[in-house]
């Protein structure tokens, strides 16, 4: 997929509140400036659910978040028994591109493709970066459990 596409896709998940789909759109935004090699995008909620999609669809996003969801966890459980201080980012090499999950605010996830023959340095710290940035605006709790709900 050609860098400036990702400028054109919309957010495959729909979101109520206008202020949140301005924000995530401009963290596409970021990515199309900073990290132009960059395809995909799947900002996941705290408790693991897909928020924003951007290069995929839903029925694509939903296993792709549940998937990276369970790695940031078993990346923080490595990293706690081996006294890590924490996980930065996950780099997995595929055959066609680098899949980059990092966290972004408090349990949140942020997921980032990087196309195949893209800039896989430059790229990669450019996502730990926006996400970084970013994160003040996904502290999140997950959702509550409602126990008259039965």
């Amino acid at each position: 997929m050609p860098p400036t596409v990702l400028k054109q896709l919309q957010n495959s998940f729909p979101v109520a509140n206008e202020q949140l789909a301005r924000s995530y759109d401009n963290l596409r935004d970021q990515f199309v400036q900073s990290a132009p090699d960059v395809s995909v995008l799947v900002l996941l909620s705290g408790d693991g659910l897909a928020l924003a999609a951007y290069g995929l669809d839903v029925d694509s996003a939903d296993p792709v978040a549940a998937a990276c969801s369970g790695l940031q966890s078993i990346g923080a459980a490595l990293s706690n028994s081996l006294n890590g201080g924490g996980v930065k980012y996950h780099n997995i090499t595929l055959v066609n591109g680098h899949l980059v999950i990092t966290g972004c605010g408090d349990r949140s996830i942020l997921i980032a493709l990087i196309r195949d023959g893209g800039r896989i340095g430059s790229s990669i710290r450019e996502t730990v970066r926006i996400a970084d940035g970013f994160a003040p605006q996904m502290a999140s709790d997950p959702r509550a459990f409602d126990e008259t709900a039965q």
